[in-house]
């Protein structure tokens, strides 16, 4: 297939010539045996900074899938059309938001908000999509953004995310149920992928901080 294609030409490619870095292909290929098994949807955790956009990116330019790529803000959609000039230069995509509204391209950009407002199938057939990437899947939790995603039954679902659990109450899992791969920061600063971390002590007279009112729970945090 198309994803074992790109995976043998990366490993006889020149380390010059590739475009994922080693941490990435290994995603990559971790990615390619989980849709081997049959599996529509999952979700990548991989640190901030660590290269989410250029995996799925590479994704897509391999599978040549019908799809749709959706963030949070426009402002997240400019950095990934700057991405895709960046990593798929040439490539042509469509911007579907209030202002623009290309759907006939086979890759899309769109925002959560807008995803949110189009697919009732009015202007967007959602029946016509391959794959969804929800980057900053995180953002995906809310209840009109879940059923807007429902309205996809044959797309891949692949979600990317540094905080798969954003709060207590809610978790990535409720709406991709599979973890396909699991970076956690401290392997990430181990590859030298982020900084290590600097501990700061800073040293407060003890008079001058007061407890008193600071509520203590049960289990003690």
């Amino acid at each position: 297939n198309s994803m074992d294609l790109y995976i043998e030409t990366h490993k006889s490619s020149d380390k010059s010539e590739r475009t994922l870095y080693e941490h990435q292909f290994e995603v990559f290929e971790v990615f390619r045996d989980f849709l081997e098994k049959g599996n529509k949807e999952g979700y990548i955790k991989l640190p901030t900074g660590t290269g989410k956009t250029a995996l799925f990116l590479e994704f897509l330019e391999a599978t040549d899938l019908k799809s749709l790529i959706v963030v949070p803000t426009n402002q997240l959609l400019k950095q990934t059309e700057d991405s895709l000039e960046k990593f798929a230069p040439g490539k042509k995509y469509g911007k579907i938001n209030k202002k623009y509204k290309e759907f006939n391209e086979r890759l899309g950009l769109t925002t959560y908000a807008s995803l949110r407002s189009q697919a009732d199938g009015v202007e967007m057939n959602p029946q016509d999509y391959d794959c969804l990437i929800l980057d900053e899947a995180h953002m995906a939790l809310g209840p009109e953004t879940k059923n807007a995603l429902a309205a996809f039954p044959n797309a891949l679902k692949i979600g990317f995310t540094a905080t798969p659990n954003f709060t207590k109450g809610k978790s990535v899992a409720e709406i991709l149920k599979n973890e396909i791969y699991n970076m956690p920061v401290w392997e990430a600063v181990e590859k030298g992928l982020l900084c290590k971390p600097k501990p700061i002590v800073l040293k407060i007279p003890e008079e001058a901080v007061d407890l008193s009112n600071v509520k203590i729970t049960a289990e003690g945090n």
